[in-house]
């Protein structure tokens, strides 16, 4: 069983509303989401904004602007499941060869839209939208989460939580880039050009989210 089996038969997990898990909601993220797009626009740093001309951030700025509170509702009116909330392959492994996969990290183990999770195998280690085949892992999730849901609508679901996921994820790592926070293992400027290339990427996504008519209404 590889990660996204794992993460489908979790999400598929029954649930009661007596179990002591939090209910999260993304509605409550709203204000330091539409911060962080509005620094970001702003912030003074000729790398980031050099690199961001290549994208339209104002467009993502102004419909964020004026719609993000009806967009993060929608993502909250999901049908809900059980969730990790940081399912990436760093937080899922095996104490033995053959044993079953465990998940690490719960303490972010919430009740969220059913297909929270998908988002971890569609970013490889922070690097998100760079996977050759998207379809592929998807395709695996949705044959193994087998609950009566269309492929289409599966995919709908997931672009949903993907533009919530890229929005919340410009004001994440522009903190990490005015703090300049970064891993372990690397220098001050390849943190930097890390920071710099997730928020590029994030507005991307928005901005081919929104330019495919998946706008925040």
């Amino acid at each position: 069983m590889d990660g996204a089996t794992a993460m489908a038969k979790l999400a598929r997990s029954s649930f009661s509303e007596d179990m002591d898990l939090p209910q999260i909601q993304c509605l409550t993220d709203h204000d330091e989401i539409l911060k962080g797009i509005e620094a970001a626009v702003e912030y003074a740093n000729a790398e980031l904004q050099t690199t961001l001309k290549n994208v339209n951030c104002n467009k993502v700025l102004s419909i964020a602007r004026h719609s993000l509170p009806d967009f993060l509702a929608e993502i909250d009116a999901l049908p809900q499941g059980l969730t990790h909330g940081e399912c990436y392959p760093t937080h899922m492994g095996r104490r033995t060869p053959e044993g079953p996969i465990l998940f690490f990290d719960v303490a972010t183990a919430g009740i969220r839209p059913r297909f929270f999770d998908v988002q971890g195998l569609i970013v490889d280690h922070g690097e998100p939208y760079e996977i050759d085949d998207i379809n592929r892992v998807l395709k695996q999730f949705w044959d193994t989460y087998d609950q009566d849901v269309s492929y289409d609508s599966f995919c709908w679901e997931v672009k949903r939580i993907e533009g919530f996921i890229a929005l919340r994820n410009i004001g994440v790592q522009l903190d990490f880039l005015h703090r300049s926070i970064g891993e372990a293992w690397q220098d001050a400027e390849t943190a930097a050009q890390g920071h710099i290339k997730r928020i590029y990427l994030s507005f991307k996504k928005e901005d081919e989210v929104l330019t495919e008519g998946e706008t925040l209404r």
